[in-house]
Order: structure tokens, then sequence, then C-alpha cells
């Protein structure tokens, strides 16, 4: 977040405890080359005791020829009815695994090193060839994400593949963002098909939100840049399009493509800090910009003035809708109180979403709480505020939310988005959203269904988000 002008007066809300008073590392990128049934794996891979724990186990040596089979075979049924025309499958031939000592051929005659293309994956549209870093990328994406980690890549790079098939050329940018949409199309394909001997299922769908942060660009990174992938949100974006709209609306992005959100950082300052503001000052801009938000929505809305930060292991709880929570019952919680129209939290949390996420992990999980005061005033049972559907609508209201402070000349706003900051509303989602069961279900919505929210009401804005209520 950003002042976008001066304060006069910062300590307008009242903080009942406490007084008035960074970012992560820029993530490894995988770069496609001007972008495979497999040959085998050059190493053993990792072990299937080594996968990421909660992961469908599907051994290594298995996913990677079952993945290729699977996105080959999708295309062979898509391209001609969607393109016009047949697909040309990639020989098994022109896929590449490689290490430090079985390097890919020279892509375009310019010979590589290992160190050059370590923890990458790339489509060589020159030579025609798929190839992945099967000793550090791949087996690293097993163990810390699991298999669908691995199979969403390889259907990034197909997209790819499937584009010099096509012929489809346009900036970087869109190049990749047409690769992300590709792959949420075929991710939902597999899901509809069952799981088969990928065994994935709709909980790995949080591994694509984990996943496309993992690879995005660095917080600032021009769309314009010639290997610029795009922030996490904006991959996001187009993953969501494709896994909704399927391949076709992927094709129709030569005319109408995703907006991209190009956030620049100011100066050296700005930069510095990643966009972040100090705690105290996010908490205050973000309750006062809420306020002034839900009353311009309408006019009848009572502002929250009062918030109540505690430490449930140290502090007494503090009252919400007339009674007391116990402290198991505090910890990492933060809410909306009704009869006392104020909103609490567990503050060691909230700080740590500070320094772990950024200062918009913290706006989004207030954006929230402000919606959920808004439906109550405006009628809407505590059942549906605690449905699925409610939770959904607090964050597409979150999300039009974050849109408004995009606006030029939003002077009634003192805040606005700095670069990274939806990276953040996402990442907020990923760490405070209920897991889907066996049936792919949840009670209040998965990171991945509130992240869609979040970018629905970003995008489309309040009208959208009212509808969510009907």
């Amino acid at each position: 977040m950003r002042l976008r002008r001066a304060v006069v007066a910062m300590c307008a809300l009242t903080l009942v405890v406490g007084a008035c008073s960074t970012d992560d590392g820029d993530p490894a990128q995988v770069q496609a080359g001007s972008g495979d049934a497999l040959g085998g794996s050059v190493g053993d891979g990792p072990g299937e005791d080594e996968q990421r724990p909660g992961s469908q186990v599907v051994a290594y040596d298995v996913l990677l020829p079952a993945s290729i089979d699977d996105i080959q075979g999708f295309w062979d049924r898509s391209l001609p009815s969607l393109f016009g025309q047949d697909y040309a499958a990639i020989p098994a031939s022109d896929l590449y695994p490689y290490d430090e000592d079985h390097l890919p051929p020279p892509c375009g005659g310019i010979p590589m090193t290992y160190e050059e293309i370590a923890d990458n994956a790339f489509w060589c549209s020159v030579e025609d060839y798929l190839a992945w870093d099967d000793q550090g990328l791949f087996p690293d994406l097993y163990r810390d994400y699991g298999p669908f980690a691995i199979a969403m890549v390889l259907a990034h790079e197909w997209g790819h593949a499937v584009q010099d098939q096509v012929g489809f050329e346009a900036p970087t940018i869109l190049m990749e963002q047409q690769a992300d949409c590709f792959a949420g199309a075929w991710t939902a394909d597999v899901l509809e098909r069952g799981p088969g001997d990928l065994g994935f299922q709709v909980a790995d769908l949080e591994v694509a939100l984990g996943g496309m942060l993992a690879f995005r660009d660095a917080p600032g990174t021009p769309a314009d840049d010639p290997s610029a992938h795009g922030a996490g949100f904006d991959r996001i974006n187009a993953f969501q399009e494709g896994f909704e709209l399927g391949a076709g609306r992927c094709f129709d992005f030569d005319t109408s493509a995703p907006t991209v959100v190009d956030l620049q950082f100011l100066d050296d300052a700005d930069v510095a800090s990643g966009g972040n503001l100090p705690y105290d000052d996010a908490v205050d801009l973000a309750a006062l910009d809420l306020n002034a938000w839900w009353v311009e929505l309408n006019p009848d809305f009572a502002p929250i003035e009062v918030v109540i930060p505690f430490d449930p292991e140290t502090e007494q709880v503090p009252v919400c809708a007339g009674t007391v929570m116990g402290e198991q019952e505090a910890l990492y919680t933060i809410r909306f109180c009704f009869e006392e129209n104020y909103v609490i939290w567990d503050d060691v949390m909230l700080r740590t979403v500070h320094s772990d996420i950024g200062d918009f992990g913290v706006a989004t999980l207030l954006g929230e709480k402000w919606t959920e005061a808004a439906q109550k005033q405006l009628g809407s049972d505590e059942g549906f505020i605690a449905s699925r559907a409610g939770k959904l609508q607090q964050a597409c209201f979150t999300g039009a939310w974050a849109g408004r402070l995009m606006v030029p000349g939003a002077s009634e706003y003192i805040s606005g988005l700095s670069p990274g900051d939806l990276d953040e509303a996402v990442q907020a989602f990923l760490a405070f959203s209920e897991t889907p069961d066996e049936r792919g279900q949840t009670t209040t919505g998965s990171a991945f269904e509130r992240s869609q929210a979040f970018r629905i009401g970003f995008f489309d804005g309040v009208e959208t988000c009212d509808a969510m209520g009907t």
C-alpha cells in the first residue's frame, strides 16, 4: 500500500488496545523459451516418501509420463475443434529432462551451461523441443508443492508449443498469459474427467495459486519487460479464465487479452520498503479507506470507529457479540462484532501476516471484516454471512475496494496500491482459507474460490458482488 495524499489525522481510528502510532524475497521464476511423451528421467527422482504432505501420492517416475500423455491427449482432442487444425504431438525424442551432466541441445545454435538453465523449464521454439531441470526444479516442486505443480509447469510450457503450431505471436507478457490460460483449461478438463492415473483433486487448485505466486515476476517488473511473465495476480487471472471458460477463451487473447495490472514503484524508498507501510499505518489507512468506501456505497453505513487488537495469551480477550471467547478460540482470530460494531483480532497473528505476507495481506483480512459489517447492517442473516456464499461475497467486495484504489483521482481515499499488493491478497487467502475435502467441497470457500471472487470484484465491481447475495 502507499499514501495517495497527506494524512492530517492518522489516528481517526480508536485502538482500544495498543497505541496509535517485508515483503518476501524475489521468487524464483520459470522462464519460457521463445518458449513431452517422456524418454525417461535423467536421475532417480525423489521418492514417494519425499512428496509434499497432503498431496495424492503419485510416484515421480509415474507422474511425468502420465502428465505428458494427458496434456498431449487434451490438445489432440481440443485443437481441431477450437482452432480448426490437427495437433502435432511432441515426440519423446524432443523432450529433454536435464541435469548438470546431461544438457539439452543448443537452442537456436547457442550452447547452454547448467548454471544458465538451472531451476528452469522451457520450450525452444527454434528447435521445437521442451526441456526441464530434472535435478533441481522438478524434484523441488515435487517435494515442496506436490505432483500437480510439476504438471502445471508442463501444461504451461506445452501452451508455448501449441502457440508455435497455430502461429500465435504477441508481446511476451501476452504469450505467457495465454500459456497460463491453457494450463487452466487443461486443469479443468482433468478435474472434470476424474483423477485417473494422475490422482489430481480439487484441493490441488490451491497448489496452482501457490505455484503462480512462486513463479511470478518480482514486484514492480514492467509488463513490457522482454522476459515478463506477469505478477502472481495476473498469472492467476489468466489461469482462472482458462479454468472457468476453457481453451477457447485463451485463443481469444489475441483480440481480447486480460487486463494486466502494471504497478510500479515510485522511488528508491518505495523499492526499499517493498511497497509496504508500517503495520500500524497499514491498519489505520485501510480502516479509514474502508469506512469511506462503504459510506460511499451506502450512506447509511455505520462506520467502524473502534478496533481491538489483543494478545490472547497475555491479555483479556474482548467481549464480542456479548460473550468472551476462550483463549484457544481467540488464537488466529479476526472477527467483526456486530452488537458492539467493532473489529477484534489476534494482534500477534496480524503482525505476522504483515511481516510474512505484507501490508495488503493485512488490508485484505480487514476488508472482509468491513464487508461482513456491511452485510449485517444491510440485513443479511448470520447463516448467510457465515456461509460459503457469504464469505465469497466478502472476498468479492474486498476486491472491488482494491479496484477502487486503482482509480486515478480517487481523492477521497488516502491509500493506493503498490507493486505486490494484489499478490499479497492471494497469499492471505492461501493462509486463511479452508482446504477442500476429498469431494472438493468447503463450507466457507477455498483459497482458489476466494481469489476468484476477489478477482471478479476487482475487475467487475460491486454490482457483481451484490449479485452473489441473491
